[in-house]
C-alpha cells in the first residue's frame, strides 16, 4: 500500500539550488465519494520537505484540467534558524525558479490564489518546459495589458480561487454596464445585477435550502471569466428581459476567454449575527461607548451562554444565534432532558466558548455575540434613492420574516478596523423599491465617498459588513474618517513567469503583523486610545502593507511607553476567559442533566423567543405539533402569539387549525384587542363591534417615540384608513380615524373623512366620545408635524409636533377639547403642548390582508454627541518664565542680576567676561527676558574682548539686536559698518531682513541706511540677500517695497552690462519665488498665514543632534542634502539651524525636497502675556523621508519649540527658482567657462561675429527627406556656436533636432556629452521617442548612452521610461542611497542627457557640464530657466521654438 506521507529530504539546506527526486514511492492520489479530490502536497520545513495527500478546493483552473499533473507547495513553515527573512525568500525564489523533479517529470510554479499568497502557498504543474506551462495559464485570459507583477498576480489568482462549478453561462445572457459614478468617485466598486429567474435556477442548482425549504439568495459572490464581485438581486432585469447578468465595468479584472464556468464562491443567508471582537471593543472604547456598557454586555452574554444547558427558553436563543438551527429544532421536539439532545447542545456550548482562543497562535480573543446586528454582504443602491449617511437594511427576523430596520442609527463595521472612522454612523431608512434585498445592507450610490471605502477601506466585490442597532452600542460619537489610498503599483514591461514567482517568494505579512502588534501596544498606553495620533499612523502603514508590501515603521513609533491601568480588551477578554475555564471545569456543566422539562414548559419557551429563526407561522405548527403530542390545549397560550405577523392565508390556516370560535378570531384578526394604550373597557363598549380587521403597525412599546413621524408617512402613503392612537397619561387618550388618500406635505381637505374619539377611564362616568369632522377641515402632516384644522390654522383641533432640543420629551400634543365634549374638557382642563407617552398606528390592508408588522426594530435614537477629528486640537503649551527657574542650580549672581534695576545690572555686566556674558544672554532669552537680552548683548559687543563670529551668531538667533547694534554704531557721519564688525557684514544685513515682518519700518529704514554695505557685498552675497528677503518676508506688498529697496541701494554698481543683466535677473528670480510663495500660502499684512485651500500639517519639531537616522530599506525615499547647516544649539554659527520635524503618515503632505515652508504654532501659551507674538519660522526642505524631514530654517525657533505643536504650511518648491540663481551666480562669475557665447546674452560689446563651431564641410548640404530650409537649419546648428531654429508647429522641428543629434554624436570629442532640454517633460520625452526609434535602426550609440533624467521618475512617459537611470539601475537612488555612485557613473558614460532646462540643474546633473545644450520648446520658458542648461559649460547650444 502506498505511503501517506513521504520525506523527500531531511534537514534542507539555506544553500539548497536543485530539487530532484528520483525512485519516489509517492501517495496515491484520489477522490472520495462526494467527489473530494485528495492530490500531492509538497511542505517545506527547516527539519525536513515531505509529500503527502491533501484535499484540493476546487477552482476554475483545476476544473478545464487534469488535476493529477498538479502538486500544492507550502512554505508556511519554512523558516531556516538564525538567518534573515531573506535568505528564506532566496531559497523560494531558487526552487521556483529551479522546479521540482520528481521520478524525472518537472513540476514547474504555476500560480496561486489570493488565500494561497497570504497562507504561502501555490500550485505546481507538471509540464516539459515552463514556456508551455506558461502559454496554457496565458490561454485562460487576456492579461497581455497588466505591467504589474502583483496586479497579474491577483487577476490569475482568481481563477484559483475556490469556486465551484456551478453553471455554464453563455455570454448571450450577459451585459456589460457601466459603474455608478459621481464626480469621480465610484460607488458600485465590484456590484452587479442579477435577475430573479437566474438567481432561481442557480440556488436550485446549488441546492439552496434552509430550514428544509428553497431559499433564494439576494446577493451572490461570484466568479466569471475574468469578472470577480457580487451580483445582487434586481427583478427589474426580469422586466426588461436584457440579460439575466449585468457585469459593471469594475467587475472586469481581466478579460476572459474559452471558459463559461460561472461560479458561485458564497451567497447571503439568514440569521448571521454579529461578534464584538478585540478590534470594535478598541474602537467603540475610543468612540464613547463606556467601560460599565461593554462590561454589561459581556456578562450578560456569558450568562446567556452558561444558562443554555439547562434552561429551554435560553437553549432555543443560543442555537438559533450561532446557527444550530436543526438542533434547536430537536431540542423543541425532543426536549432538553433527551441524552443525546442535550450532548449536542453541550457540545455547541463548547465549542462556542472554545472559539475565545485563537487556534493559530493560542491567544485569547473576544468573540461577543450581538443580538440586534447581523454579519452582512455589502451592495450599492441601484435607484440612488438614499441619500449619503443613509443605508437600507433589511434582515430575516425570527419569527416575523423579513423586516426592515428603519428610521434609526446603525454601526456599520468592516474587519479587520484600526481607526475609530472606520466605525461608520449610518442611518436606517426604509425604501420599497429595496425591499427585495434582504439580509444585505445596501450603501448611498451618491455623495462625497463611498461609505464601504471609508471602513477599513472596503468595497462591493464580496465585502462584509458588521451591521449593528443595539442603541447601547451605536456609539455617541463619530470620527473623522480615513481616506484610504491606493498603493501605486510597480509597474515594468512584459510580465515573465519569474516576476511572479518573485513576487509569490517576496511576499510576506511581516510587516502587517508589526504595524498591528504596535497598535495594540500604543492604543493601551494613550488616554485617546484609537484615536491617538500613534494609533492612525499605524493604521495608515497597515493598510499600506496588506497586500504583501513592505512598510518603515517610523523611529518615534517602536517603543511605546508601558500603559499605567488596564485596557478594557484585556479587561473583557481576561473575564471571558476566566469565566470559560470555570464553566468548562465545571462537572455539573459537562455531565448530563435529566429534567423532566415537561412539553408545557417547551411551548411556552418556544411561544416567549424573540430569537428562534422561524417565522411566527411556523412557530405555531411546532407549538401545535408539541401540542398534539401530549393533548395540550394551546388555547391557555393565545396571548404569547404574535398574529399580527401572520399574513390573511395563515391565518386561516390557523384559525381552521386552532378551531377558533367567534371571540378567538376578533383576537386573531383585530390588533386593537393587544393595545398597549386603549382601556379594555372601552374597547369592548365602543370599539369591538363590528369587530374591527386591524393590523399594528406601530407601537412606541416597540419603535420608540421618534419614530412616530416616519411611521405616520408610511401609512399614509400606503393604506387608505389608518387609526392613531395617542396617550398623555393614564387620565386621557385619544384615537383618530383616517380615511382615504392623503398627501404629505400639503394642506389636504379631509372634509368628513376624520373622526376622533376620546377616552377618560379616570371620570367618575368612563367616557368614550366620537366626533367626526365636517366639510372644510383640513390636515397637514409633514415631518415633525401633524395638524388637523377647520378652515384656518387658528382654527386647530388636533396639534402633534416635537418639541424644541432643550425639551427632555420627544413627542407633544395639544387638542382643542372642547370640540369633543365639554364634559371632556372639564374632566381634563386644558392639553396644550403636552408630553405624549405613547402611540399606536393601526391599518387595514388595501386588500383585505394585513401586512406583516415590524417588529422590534425601532430603537430610540443615539445623538452624536461630537464628531472626533483625526487631529485633536493643540493644546497650550507652557512658556519658560523666570517663576519657574529653580535659582540654586544656576550660577551665582543670576538671581539678583533679573533683580537689578538697569544701572545696577549695566553695572554688573561690565564685570563679566565674554564667556559669562555668552551664557547670561543664553539664560536671559531661554526665559524671555528680551530687555534684559538687550542689555547684555550691548555689553558684549562693546567688550575689549568681543568676537564678531559670536556677535553674528547672536544676531542669527535673535536678530532684533541687531537695532540695538546699529543704534550704537551708526552714530553722526558714520554711514557704514566700522571695523571690525564690517567682517560680519553679510549676518548684519540678514538679521535686518530677518525682522521685516515684525518691524517692517525699520527694516526698510535700516536697508536705506546700509546703502554703502549693500553695495560692498559681492554679487553673490546680494544675490543671497535677496533670496532671503524673497522666503522670508511674507506680507505680499512688503516684500516687493524690500526688494526694490534692496535693488535701489545696487543701483551704483550697475553699470557694466554683464553685471546689470545679474542683478535684474536675480531681481526678476526673487520676485516670481516671492510670488510664487503667497500664491501657495497667502499672509496678512503681519505676515500670518490666512486660511488656506489646503489645510496646513500637523507637526512637532526637534533638533538633529543627536539624531541617528535609520536604516533605509526599499520603500524610503531618502533625498541628498545640499547643504551642511549647524545644530540648533550652536548660537555662535553663521549656519542656519536644522529641526526634524516627524510626519504623520497617515496624512497627505505635499511639501518634498526643496519646498519652503513656514512653521506656525498651532496653539497660544498658557497664561498668554501681552508681549507674546506669534513666532513664525520659514525654511527650506532639505532632507526628506516619508515619515520625517528634515528643515533648514532662516529664523532660530523659540525655546520651548519640542514641546510645542506646530502647523507646517506649504509655500511651493524652490528647486527651480534656486537653480535659476545659482545659474545666473554661475554666469556672472564664471563667464566664459560657464557659456561660450556669455557676452551677447548679458548683453556686454562682442568683438567680432560668433565663433565658428567645429570645422565642418556641411555647410551647404541638401539633407535627404529634409526641405532646403530645414537642411539650412540642421547644417547652420552643427557648424556655429549659437543658433536659433524657429519654425510654426508642424513644420517638422523634432526631426530636425533627431537629425542634428545624429550629426553632433560623430563630432563630439572623447569625455563631451550632450544636453537634450524642453520645457516640459512631454517634449523632452517626445525627442527622445523619436530619437530612440531611429537609433535602433541607425545605430548610432548604444541604447545604455541614452539617459532620461528625472527626479520625479512617474512624470516620464511610459514608452521611454526604460531610459531612465530607475530602470537602468533597477532601482531608484531616491530609494537606495548606495545606487547614487552608479547612477554618476551611468550619467558621466552616456553621450546624450535628456531632461528638462529646471531637471538640469538637480540631483545627479546639478554638477555635470555639457559642452553641447539643444532646448527644445524654447519660446515657452524664461531667460533666468533657459540658463540653467545654458551655464553648464556649454560651447555650442542650438534653441528651438515656435511664436
Amino acid at each position: 500500500m502506498p505511503p501517506r506521507t513521504v520525506v523527500l529530504r531531511d534537514d534542507p539546506s539555506p544553500d539548497d539550488n536543485d530539487w530532484t527526486f528520483d525512485k519516489v514511492t509517492l501517495p496515491r492520489a484520489y477522490t472520495n465519494q462526494n467527489g473530494i479530490y485528495y492530490g500531492l502536497h509538497l511542505s517545506f520545513t527547516p527539519e525536513k520537505i515531505t509529500l503527502s495527500l491533501d484535499q484540493f478546493s476546487s477552482n476554475r483552473v483545476l476544473q478545464t484540467d487534469d488535476q493529477t499533473l498538479f502538486i500544492a507547495a507550502s512554505f508556511a513553515g519554512l523558516r531556516f534558524k538564525d538567518v534573515s527573512s531573506k535568505v528564506n525568500i532566496e531559497y523560494i525564489k531558487r526552487f521556483l525558479k529551479a522546479g521540482l523533479v520528481l521520478n524525472g517529470k518537472n513540476y514547474w510554479f504555476y500560480g496561486h490564489s489570493n488565500s494561497q499568497l497570504r497562507s504561502r502557498s501555490c500550485f505546481l504543474r507538471q509540464s516539459a518546459t515552463e514556456e508551455d506551462m506558461h502559454a496554457r495559464i496565458m490561454s485562460l485570459g487576456d492579461f497581455g495589458s497588466i505591467k504589474s507583477a502583483a496586479k497579474l498576480a491577483k487577476r490569475i489568482g482568481l481563477l484559483f480561487s475556490s469556486a465551484t462549478l456551478d453553471w455554464t453561462l453563455e455570454p448571450t445572457y450577459t451585459r456589460d454596464i457601466p459603474d455608478i459614478e459621481v464626480d469621480d468617485t465610484l460607488f458600485s466598486d465590484g456590484c452587479g445585477l442579477i435577475s430573479q429567474y437566474l438567481a432561481q435556477l442557480v440556488a436550485r442548482q446549488k441546492q439552496i435550502i434552509f430550514r428544509q425549504r428553497r431559499y433564494t439568495p439576494t446577493v451572490f459572490q461570484i466568479r466569471y471569466k475574468g469578472y470577480k464581485g457580487v451580483l445582487m438581486l434586481h427583478p427589474e432585469l426580469d422586466k426588461k428581459k436584457d440579460g439575466h447578468v449585468h457585469f459593471r465595468k469594475s467587475m472586469k479584472k481581466f478579460k476572459g476567454v474559452s471558459n463559461n464556468t460561472f461560479s458561485v464562491v458564497e451567497y447571503s443567508v439568514p440569521y448571521v449575527y454579529s461578534r464584538l471582537n478585540n478590534d470594535i471593543v478598541t474602537l467603540l472604547s475610543a468612540l464613547g461607548i463606556s467601560t460599565e456598557t461593554l462590561l454589561r454586555k459581556l456578562r450578560s452574554y456569558l450568562t446567556w451562554l452558561s444558562s443554555a444547558r439547562n434552561n429551554l427558553d435560553n437553549a432555543l436563543d443560543f442555537l438559533s444565534s450561532v446557527g444550530e438551527h436543526d438542533l434547536a429544532e430537536r431540542v423543541l421536539l425532543e426536549g432538553l432532558e433527551d441524552h443525546k439532545v442535550q450532548g449536542e447542545v453541550t457540545k455547541a456550548l463548547k465549542k462556542e466558548f472554545a472559539s475565545f482562543k485563537k487556534i493559530e497562535n493560542d491567544k485569547d480573543k473576544l468573540r461577543l455575540l450581538v443580538q440586534n446586528s447581523r454579519f452582512l454582504f455589502g451592495v450599492c443602491d441601484p435607484f440612488q434613492i438614499l441619500e449619503e449617511g443613509e443605508v437600507f437594511v433589511r434582515v430575516t427576523m425570527p419569527r416575523s420574516g423579513p423586516q426592515t430596520i428603519h428610521s434609526c442609527p446603525v454601526l456599520v463595521v468592516r474587519n479587520p478596523c484600526m481607526h475609530p472612522g472606520d466605525c461608520l454612523k449610518l442611518r436606517a431608512v426604509d425604501k420599497p423599491e429595496l425591499r427585495h434585498l434582504v439580509d444585505c445592507v445596501v450603501f448611498a450610490s451618491k455623495g462625497k465617498h463611498a461609505a464601504p471605502s471609508l471602513s477599513s477601506g472596503g468595497d462591493l466585490d464580496g465585502d462584509k459588513f458588521t451591521v449593528i442597532w443595539d442603541k447601547e452600542l451605536v456609539p455617541p460619537k463619530i470620527a473623522e474618517h480615513f481616506l484610504y489610498p491606493n498603493v501605486p503599483e510597480k509597474k515594468k514591461g512584459q510580465i515573465t513567469r519569474q516576476d511572479l514567482a518573485a513576487h509569490f517568494a517576496a511576499y510576506n505579512s511581516i510587516s502587517m503583523g508589526r504595524a498591528a502588534n504596535l497598535h495594540a501596544r500604543w492604543v493601551r498606553c494613550r488616554p485617546e486610545g484609537a484615536m491617538s495620533s500613534e494609533c492612525q499612523q499605524l493604521n495608515a502603514l497597515y493598510s499600506k502593507c496588506v497586500d504583501g508590501a513592505l512598510i518603515r515603521i517610523p523611529e518615534h513609533l517602536r517603543t511605546p511607553p508601558e500603559p499605567t491601568e488596564p485596557f478594557i480588551v484585556d479587561v473583557m477578554r481576561d473575564e471571558a476567559k476566566v469565566f470559560a475555564q470555570e464553566w468548562m471545569s465545571n462537572e455539573e456543566n459537562v455531565k448530563l442533566i435529566v429534567n423532566a422539562d415537561s412539553d408545557i414548559q417547551t411551548i411556552k419557551a418556544l411561544l416567549t423567543s424573540d430569537r428562534i429563526s422561524m417565522t411566527e407561522f411556523q412557530v405555531l405548527q411546532t407549538a401545535a405539533r408539541i401540542a398534539q403530542r401530549s393533548l395540550i390545549n394551546l388555547r391557555p397560550f393565545f396571548p404569547l402569539m404574535n398574529f399580527s405577523a401572520l399574513a390573511a392565508t395563515e391565518k386561516r390556516i390557523i384559525s381552521d387549525m386552532f378551531g377558533m370560535n367567534y371571540e378567538e378570531n376578533i383576537v386573531l384578526w383585530n390588533s386593537l384587542m393587544r393595545s398597549d394604550l386603549l382601556d379594555q373597557s372601552a374597547f369592548q363598549r365602543d370599539l369591538r363591534e363590528p369587530p374591527l380587521r386591524l393590523h399594528r403597525l406601530y407601537t412606541t412599546a416597540n419603535q420608540g417615540l421618534s419614530g412616530f413621524f416616519e411611521y405616520l408617512k408610511r401609512s399614509l402613503e400606503y393604506y387608505k384608513r389608518r387609526l392613531i392612537i395617542i396617550k398623555t397619561d393614564d387620565r386621557f387618550s385619544a384615537g383618530i380615524f383616517i380615511r382615504g388618500e392623503i398627501r404629505w406635505d400639503e394642506e389636504y381637505p379631509v372634509n368628513e373623512d376624520i373622526a376622533v374619539f376620546a377616552v377618560t377611564p379616570t371620570a367618575s362616568q368612563s367616557m368614550s366620545l366620537y366626533k367626526s369632522t365636517v366639510n372644510g377641515y383640513r390636515l397637514h402632516c409633514s415631518d415633525g408635524l401633524f395638524q388637523l384644522y377647520n378652515k384656518q390654522i387658528r382654527d386647530t383641533w388636533i396639534f402633534i409636533n416635537r418639541p424644541p432640543n432643550e425639551s427632555r420629551f420627544e413627542l407633544q400634543t395639544s387638542i382643542a377639547l372642547q370640540k369633543i365634549s365639554s364634559q371632556t374638557q372639564k374632566h381634563m382642563g386644558r392639553i396644550r403642548q403636552t408630553p405624549i407617552i405613547g402611540v399606536e398606528i393601526h391599518v387595514v390592508s388595501n386588500q383585505d390582508r394585513i401586512a406583516h408588522q415590524i417588529f422590534d426594530l425601532r430603537l430610540d435614537r443615539v445623538p452624536t454627541e461630537e464628531k472626533l477629528r483625526s487631529i485633536a486640537k493643540a493644546q497650550p503649551y507652557v512658556r519658560n518664565t523666570l517663576s519657574s527657574v529653580n535659582w540654586e542650580k544656576e550660577p551665582e549672581g543670576y538671581k539678583e542680576f533679573f533683580q537689578f534695576s538697569q544701572p545696577r545690572a549695566e553695572e554688573l555686566l561690565k564685570k563679566k567676561t565674554l564667556d559669562e556674558l555668552d551664557d547670561l544672554l543664553d539664560f536671559s532669552l531661554t526665559h524671555h527676558e528680551e530687555n534684559r537680552a538687550f542689555w547684555i548683548f550691548r555689553a558684549m559687543y562693546s567688550h575689549q574682548h568681543t568676537s564678531s563670529t559670536m556677535i553674528a551668531g547672536w544676531l542669527l538667533r535673535y536678530p532684533d539686536l541687531v537695532y540695538n547694534l546699529l543704534h550704537s554704531i551708526l552714530i553722526e557721519d558714520v554711514r557704514q559698518i566700522p571695523p571690525p564688525l564690517c567682517d560680519i557684514r553679510q549676518p548684519i544685513l540678514d538679521a535686518v531682513i530677518l525682522t521685516a515682518n515684525d518691524a517692517p519700518a525699520a527694516c526698510t529704514f535700516a536697508v536705506q541706511k546700509l546703502r554703502i554695505d549693500i553695495n560692498l557685498l559681492t554679487f553673490d552675497q546680494y544675490a543671497d540677500l535677496l533670496w532671503t528677503a524673497a522666503t522670508v518676508v511674507r506680507a505680499h506688498d512688503l516684500v516687493q517695497d524690500v526688494l526694490v529697496q534692496l535693488d535701489e541701494q545696487r543701483s551704483a554698481l550697475n553699470t557694466e552690462d554683464s553685471l546689470k543683466y545679474a542683478h535684474r535677473q536675480a531681481l526678476q528670480i526673487a520676485f516670481e519665488r516671492a510670488e510664487e510663495a503667497y500664491e501657495e500660502c497667502p499672509c496678512d499684512a503681519q505676515g500670518r498665514p490666512t486660511k488656506q485651500r489646503t489645510p496646513p500639517a500637523r507637526v512637532r519639531i526637534h533638533s538633529k543632534k543627536g539624531r541617528e537616522l535609520p536604516e533605509v530599506d526599499a520603500t524610503d525615499k531618502p533625498q541628498a542634502q545640499d547643504v551642511q547647516p549647524a545644530e540648533i544649539h550652536e548660537p555662535r554659527s553663521l549656519k542656519h539651524p536644522i529641526v526634524v520635524a516627524d510626519i504623520r503618515v497617515d496624512k497627505p503632505f505635499t511639501p518634498r525636497l526643496h519646498s519652503h515652508i513656514r512653521l506656525a504654532p498651532a496653539s497660544r501659551p498658557e497664561k498668554q502675556p501681552l508681549s507674546w507674538k506669534r513666532e513664525i519660522l520659514d525654511g527650506i526642505i532639505t532632507v526628506s523621508f516619508r515619515d520625517h524631514v528634515e528643515i533648514t530654517l532662516f529664523h532660530h525657533p523659540p525655546p520651548e519649540y519640542e514641546s510645542m505643536e506646530w502647523s507646517l504650511y506649504d509655500c511651493g518648491s524652490t528647486a527651480t527658482a534656486k537653480a535659476k540663481l545659482e545659474a545666473v551666480k554661475r554666469l556672472n562669475s564664471e563667464a566664459y567657462e560657464a557659456c561660450a557665447f556669455h557676452k551677447p546674452i548679458t548683453g556686454a560689446p562682442v568683438d567680432s561675429l560668433l565663433p565658428e563651431g567645429p570645422a565642418s564641410s556641411l555647410t551647404t548640404t541638401q539633407w535627404e527627406g529634409f526641405n532646403p530650409s530645414q537642411s539650412d537649419a540642421i547644417n547652420k546648428s552643427c557648424g556655429t556656436s549659437l543658433s536659433l531654429i524657429w519654425g510654426p508647429p508642424g513644420t517638422g522641428k523634432t526631426t530636425v533636432i533627431v537629425k542634428i543629434l545624429e550629426l553632433i554624436l560623430k563630432q563630439l570629442d572623447e569625455g563631451e556629452q550632450i544636453l537634450m532640454a524642453a520645457s516640459t517633460h512631454n517634449a523632452v520625452d517626445n525627442v527622445l521617442e523619436r530619437f530612440s526609434h531611429q537609433n535602433s535602426v541607425q545605430k548610432w550609440v548604444p541604447d545604455t548612452s541614452l539617459i532620461r533624467a528625472a527626479t520625479d521618475h512617474s512624470r516620464v512617459a511610459e514608452t521611454v521610461r526604460k531610459y531612465t537611470v530607475d530602470a537602468l539601475l533597477g532601482g531608484s537612488p531616491n530609494d537606495d542611497p548606495k545606487l547614487i555612485r552608479q547612477a554618476e557613473k551611468r550619467i558621466k558614460e552616456a553621450k546624450i542627457i535628456f531632461s528638462t532646462c529646471a531637471g538640469s540643474g538637480l540631483g545627479t546633473l546639478r554638477k555635470v557640464n555639457f559642452s553641447t545644450v539643444i532646448i527644445d520648446e524654447a519660446s515657452q520658458i524664461t531667460e533666468a530657466e533657459t540658463l540653467i542648461p545654458i551655464v553648464k559649460g556649454c560651447r555650442r547650444a542650438t534653441m528651438v521654438g515656435d511664436q
